[in-house]
């Protein structure tokens, strides 16, 4: 076979519809596959953003009753961490059966007593140097030595 043919073969048109064709029909498919998965995952997505709300809503309301001294909304298993103190196993049982039941979003809860307390020290500071405005306000860069 000589070049000229070679040539002539490659720059052939005639069959080459089919082969694209099908090569646009390909390319579709995986385009509306991936568009698929993706919006698959945009109400999971969109339902945490929800979730993170009812927490913050719920967290203000649980804040509210006199035994709670600690309310955060958290990341992973659970969305709220809460802290209360009670003077018996019957009032833990009347505030978890009765009052926090009734709070409207509250799905399940799992609670830890303390048994015994080893240590108790609660001392939680801000250093000057980082005391700024907060998230929304001006930020500064800090090291850890508190220099710009």
């Amino acid at each position: 076979m000589n070049l000229r043919k070679l040539v002539d073969i490659l720059t052939d048109r005639r069959g080459v519809a089919l082969p694209m064709a099908l090569l646009a029909l390909l390319v579709l498919s995986v385009l509306i596959i991936g568009f698929s998965v993706l919006s698959a995952s945009e109400p999971t997505i969109a339902n945490n953003q929800l979730m993170v709300v009812r927490a913050r809503a719920i967290a203000e309301h649980i804040a509210e009753a006199p035994e709670v001294y600690w309310v955060g909304v958290t990341t992973g298993t659970r969305n709220l961490h809460v802290g209360a103190v009670f003077r018996s196993n019957k009032e833990l049982v009347d505030f978890m059966s009765g009052w926090l039941c009734k709070v409207k979003g509250i799905i399940a809860t799992t609670t830890t007593s303390i048994l015994e307390l080893t240590k108790r020290k609660w001392t939680i500071g801000v250093p000057e140097d980082m005391v700024g405005k907060g998230p929304h306000g001006s930020r500064r860069r800090l090291t850890r030595k508190g220099r710009r």
